[in-house]
């Protein structure tokens, strides 16, 4: 195992990762960065969702930089605890996550690109950083955040699930029982800011925002066709995808490209026990769309139980028929983990299982 550690060290040159000259786009606008330290002496990584430009991001990198940004803040924090370790006379080899979930959208988890980012990330903090999380708080996290579960879980060890702490609406009180006021930026319930009173404390906490198209790159990421469903669709026709939902609450989400020309897009539903010839309910209006110049992608939360269908639609060219790259799933959050959604009392805090 350490073997195997070494030689990712030096084949990823983890080494020398501090020297990297971070893309200004990312040091800018990817949201997060390490700040202050636990009552023990753990670093503190902060990951944000609010105002964090994914497809704008997504245009103006590499996956390849954002494997390499997420290990580089590791590694940032692996040296947080050596100066840490120096100051307090006791070895500190350990962090606390604080992850916020503002602001969080699916398209964060189904961007073109970015859950096999994600994926491979987890995959090395497993496979290198295993024993250096000391704990993970969630924060101002939504429902649909069991979904982002479900894909990040198979890379997740037991002993890391057990470090996760779902909080909830009181969590400022629950952060500032392991973290001293004068250590917590004041925007979650501190008392530390910049010297400049930023409350955030921009200047070691990036706080996202619109990428300016100036900084795309002009090679755009294209989609891995060959593992994509490819169908085409003759002038003046339709092809329909049917999901059929269980119950409410699951999601269902798409991605797709074309070649050459638009195409419409959009999402129908209709009761499960409805005829086969009733009448469909639109849920994203069909619409045509430039999906030959930028992937389409998206997703919706079903609000009921039902049959729910992605139409494609090239009824209105008499001229084009379009070939279509696509793929789309039915995506249940897991039942089978319980969270612990952590509360304060009058004196001990009391906790309360919530399944996702």
């Amino acid at each position: 195992m350490l073997r195997n550690h070494l030689e990712w060290r030096k084949s990823f040159g983890t080494d020398t990762l501090l020297d990297w000259d971070v893309p200004e786009v990312m040091r800018k606008y990817w949201p997060g960065g390490v700040c202050g330290h636990d009552k023990e002496g753990h670093p503190i990584l902060y990951q944000l969702c609010k105002d964090f430009d994914t497809k704008g991001m997504l245009k103006s990198v590499k996956k390849s930089d954002i494997v390499k940004l997420y290990v580089y803040r590791m590694e940032q924090v692996m040296k947080a605890c050596e100066e840490e370790s120096k100051k307090r006379g006791k070895i500190i080899d350990q962090a606390v996550d604080i992850s916020d979930l503002d602001g969080f959208h699916l398209g964060m988890v189904f961007a073109p690109g970015i859950t096999d980012a994600m994926k491979q990330v987890f995959a090395i903090y497993e496979a290198n950083y295993p024993e250096n999380l000391h704990a993970s708080y969630v924060i101002n996290a939504p429902s649909v955040f069991a979904i982002m579960f479900t894909i990040l879980r198979p890379f997740l060890s037991e002993e890391t699930k057990r470090k996760v702490h779902i909080l909830g609406r009181n969590w400022k009180e629950v952060l500032l029982r392991a973290v001293d006021k004068d250590q917590l930026p004041a925007y979650w319930g501190g008392d530390a800011v910049d010297p400049e009173g930023d409350a955030h404390c921009r200047s070691q906490i990036a706080q996202g925002g619109k990428i300016p198209s100036s900084y795309y790159l002009k090679e755009q990421v294209s989609l891995d066709r060959d593992k994509m469903e490819k169908v085409t669709l003759q002038k003046g026709t339709k092809f329909d995808l049917k999901f059929h939902a269980k119950e409410p609450e699951v999601i269902i989400r798409w991605l797709f490209e074309t070649e050459d020309c638009d195409i419409g897009f959009g999402v129908l539903y209709r009761a499960e026990d409805g005829p086969d010839n009733g009448s469909w309910e639109e849920v994203v209006p069909v619409n045509r769309v430039n999906s030959y110049l930028v992937p389409e992608d998206g997703s919706i939360v079903c609000g009921k139980a039902g049959i729910y269908m992605l139409r494609f639609d090239n009824s209105y060219s008499w001229v084009h028929g379009k070939t279509l790259y696509y793929e789309a799933e039915l995506m249940e959050p897991s039942r089978d983990v319980a969270f612990e959604r952590e509360t304060v009392g009058d004196q001990a805090a009391a906790s309360e299982t919530t399944r996702l």
